[in-house]
């Protein structure tokens, strides 16, 4: 890879691992502040990864979802849940009963419509950025897509303080990014994972 493009890869990992920290001042008071924080930097890092990198949409497993995506899929929907019932009683057992359930209370202030509306959007671009672009430009800087993985699901999960608190609770978004991440290596198939983490946001909307 050529240094300039290296040097702008290594920007957009930077971005990647590091927006769900920024204060994002500017559109902070706005409703749906975190759908746009999500939009600016899925489009920016598709700006780098297209635009100057001149990527394939097949590079980030952009393709068309097959028989064999679809029941990777459902295997995965079912160890998400596997993962987490079995995290659960761990969880309850060391969280603080004075704390309250952050994600709870984020759900319970907004309309259902506009939940379901942020589990969709962040289906879309959290696997973009997380997914997509962190697991093939990090692995390929590093010559590891399974290390990169690692440090996706890592920084997945910190990313989801926002929602959950520095808590326990960060358990289940890296759990459930963990298996997703499997489910992208194996099957290198974002529209897939898209749709699985949709799924998962949006059951755990209407069930809150």
């Amino acid at each position: 890879m050529p240094p300039r493009r290296a040097l702008a890869t290594w920007l957009g990992i930077a971005f990647a691992l590091a927006w769900p920290f920024f204060s994002w001042e500017p559109i902070a008071s706005l409703p749906a502040s975190g759908i746009l924080a999500e939009l600016i930097v899925a489009s920016a890092l598709a700006v780098l990864a297209f635009g100057i990198n001149k990527r394939s949409l097949q590079f980030f497993g952009l393709q068309r979802v097959g028989w064999r995506d679809t029941g990777a899929a459902v295997l995965a929907f079912a160890a998400v849940f596997g993962v987490v019932t079995l995290a659960e009683p761990a969880v309850n057992y060391w969280r603080c009963p004075a704390s309250p359930d952050a994600a709870s209370d984020v759900l319970r202030e907004t309309s259902l419509w506009f939940a379901l509306t942020s589990a969709v959007t962040a289906g879309v671009f959290e696997e973009f950025i997380y997914r997509g672009f962190l697991i093939e430009e990090l692995g390929e800087l590093i010559r590891s897509r399974r290390i990169a993985a690692v440090v996706a699901v890592i920084c997945f999960a910190l990313a989801h303080h926002v929602t959950n608190g520095w808590s326990l609770e960060l358990i289940y978004p890296g759990l459930i990014g963990a298996v997703i991440a499997v489910l992208y290596l194996q099957r290198r198939n974002l529209p897939v994972c898209m749709l699985l983490h949709a799924t998962l946001d949006s059951l755990h909307a209407l069930t809150r």
